[in-house]
């Protein structure tokens, strides 16, 4: 890993810790979008992972 992936290091825990979650009617919401069951998808600008958490703990 590059000594730039590294700099955040505090700051990003600190970011990840205190920066709230999504509420579960995001998946809800992106659900009835697709409006049909979705086998696969791909988050672009993953960021921190919390959507990301978010739709993989709904399958």
């Amino acid at each position: 890993m590059s000594d730039r992936a590294l700099r955040f290091g505090a700051r990003a825990e600190a970011y990840e810790r205190f920066r709230p979650g999504y509420p579960a009617e995001v998946f809800d919401a992106v659900a009835a979008y697709a409006g049909r069951p979705v086998r696969t998808a791909l988050e672009i600008g993953v960021g921190t992972g919390k959507a990301t958490r978010l739709f993989a703990g709904r399958g």
